[in-house]
């Protein structure tokens, strides 16, 4: 990772050119894996994809923070395809909205059990009110 670490006439905060080139034969060198495998020829080159795998990772963690996140495009279509047959998703609501101007609202924050889960409701409940005072308070000054 040294590698990609800024010099003296680096503009930025890593050397940027040197981290595409290194990201454009790392895809390339991957997709030849994801083409070949499971041939026993290639399979002497899954460590060296692990490794490179890493390196990337931690680059991208270290210089790329804001895009450190699973980039789909470099998925091959084998791993695309294990995945769509094995992952299932389902979007549940956890909670329900609370407005703090209910009567009940101490009770039911006290029957929330954990403080992360409390603060975000006392948060949006609180966002929440704050946003219908200035929309009141708009929508009178604009009269």
């Amino acid at each position: 990772m040294a590698v990609f670490t800024p010099g003296r006439d680096t503009e930025g905060g890593f050397k940027i050119d040197l981290y595409q080139k290194f990201n454009q034969d790392y895809r390339h060198f991957a997709r030849l894996m994801d083409r070949f495998l499971p041939d026993p020829q290639a399979l002497r080159f899954r460590d060296r994809l692990r490794r490179l795998t890493e390196i990337r990772s931690c680059v991208r963690a270290q210089y790329l923070q804001e895009d450190a996140s699973l980039d789909w495009t470099d998925l091959g279509a084998k791993t695309k395809k294990l995945i769509d047959d094995h992952v299932r998703a389902e979007v549940r609501e956890l909670m329900k909205p609370l407005s703090i101007l209910n009567r009940d609202f101490d009770q039911k924050m006290s029957a929330v059990t954990h403080d992360r889960a409390r603060a975000s409701l006392m948060e949006h409940a609180v966002g929440s009110v704050i946003l219908y005072c200035l929309v009141v308070s708009f929508s009178k000054q604009t009269k």
